[in-house]
C-alpha cells in the first residue's frame, strides 16, 4: 500500500479528477490573445508547474495500482503490461513510469513500517512541481549506475545533490552532472567490481516493428543467454532431410544479418554484416550465435559449421 507524501484527503478521486478537468475545459475557452505578453509568459510558468505536479499524482496512483497487485485483477500480465493496453503507450515508456512510481513514492510495507521513497530528494522536487518527470528519469539513472559498495549515506547525498541542481539545470545538463559525479566517487572502478550497474538488456522498439536489442552482460547472464539463442536457432526437425542436413528455410520477413565470432558467442561479438543479404530465413536463423561459424555464403540455406583449418 502506498503512503501520500502530503496531507490525505477525503475529496472522492472521481470528484477531484472532474474538477481537474472542468478546470482544463475552462482554459481551453480563455481567449488568449487578449492576454498581456507577461501575464501569457506568467501562464506558460505556472501551467508547467501544475503539469509537473499532477505527473506525481499519477505516479501515487500508479504505485498504489502497482502494489495492491491489481494488474491480475484486470486479467494483465504486470502493470506494465496493463498500461500498454490500457493506455496504448510504448513498452519502454509503460516500463519506465513503473519504474518511477516506484523509485519515487513512499509505501508502506505489510508490518505497518512507512517505508521512504528510493529516491526521497526527487520526488519532493517533483510534488512541488519544481523537477519535470526527465529530470526525475535523470536522477535514477545516475543514481542506478552507482557501484553498489558506495556507502549508503554517500548514496543519499549524491540524490539530494543532483535533485538540487535539477532546480537550475536542464534535463541534459543534470546528465553530465551525474557522469561527473560518478566519475568523481568512483574514479578508478574499485568499488564496482561487480559492476552491477553494466549488467543490463534492454530491447527498444523501432518504427518498421524490430526490436533494437541492447545490453552487458557478464559470463553467468552471457552464458544464459548464450544457450537461449542457440537452441532458438536449431533448425526445426521438419527442416532436416534424411541425412541430417537442414534444407534451406522459407524465406521470413526482411532483417538484419549478423554475424558472430566463431571462438566466444555472446551477444558483443555479434554485429551486422555490411554488404550481405539481409533477408531472415528463419526466425531465428539470423542471429545465430552457435560455436561455430555458420555458412552463410549462400543466401537462403543454413549450414553445418565448417571445421577449422588444421
Amino acid at each position: 500500500m502506498v503512503s501520500d507524501m502530503s496531507t490525505p484527503t477525503l475529496t472522492a478521486p472521481d470528484m477531484t479528477v472532474g474538477s481537474l478537468s472542468a478546470g482544463v475545459d475552462a482554459l481551453l475557452g480563455i481567449e488568449l490573445w487578449r492576454l498581456p505578453g507577461t501575464a501569457e509568459a506568467n501562464l506558460i510558468d505556472t501551467l508547467e508547474t501544475v503539469c509537473r505536479r499532477l505527473e506525481f499524482a499519477k505516479l501515487l496512483v500508479l504505485a498504489d495500482f502497482d502494489s495492491r497487485g491489481i494488474a491480475a485483477e484486470q486479467d494483465a500480465l504486470s502493470t506494465a503490461a496493463f498500461l500498454r493496453d490500457r493506455l496504448r503507450i510504448s513498452p519502454t515508456d509503460a516500463t519506465a513510469r513503473v519504474r518511477a512510481a516506484r523509485e519515487l513514492t513512499a509505501t508502506t510495507s505489510s508490518s505497518g513500517e512507512v517505508l521512504s521513497p528510493a529516491l526521497p530528494a526527487t520526488a519532493a522536487g517533483m510534488a512541488t512541481g519544481a523537477l519535470s518527470a526527465q529530470h526525475a528519469q535523470v536522477i535514477s539513472h545516475a543514481i542506478r549506475r552507482l557501484p553498489t559498495g558506495l556507502d549508503p549515506t554517500v548514496r543519499a547525498g549524491a540524490e539530494k545533490m543532483l535533485a538540487k541542481h535539477a532546480r537550475e539545470l536542464d534535463p541534459a545538463a543534470l546528465a553530465i552532472v551525474g557522469r561527473h559525479l560518478h566519475a568523481r566517487l568512483d574514479p578508478d572502478g574499485a568499488l564496482e567490481d561487480d559492476k552491477p550497474s553494466r549488467r543490463e538488456l534492454s530491447f527498444r522498439p523501432d518504427v518498421d516493428g524490430t526490436d533494437q536489442l541492447r545490453g552487458r552482460l557478464d559470463a553467468e547472464a552471457a552464458a544464459i543467454v548464450r544457450t537461449a539463442i542457440d537452441t532458438l536457432a536449431q533448425p526445426h526437425p521438419r527442416q532436416r532431410t534424411a541425412n541430417g542436413i537442414p534444407e534451406a528455410l522459407p524465406v521470413a520477413a526482411p532483417t538484419r544479418s549478423w554475424s558472430c565470432a566463431a571462438a566466444t558467442s555472446t551477444p558483443e561479438n555479434c554485429r551486422p554484416e555490411a554488404g550481405r543479404d539481409r533477408t531472415s530465413r528463419s526466425r531465428s536463423a539470423s542471429t545465430t550465435c552457435n560455436s561455430g561459424s555458420p555458412d552463410t555464403s549462400t543466401p537462403g540455406s543454413l549450414s553445418p559449421p565448417r571445421p577449422s583449418a588444421g
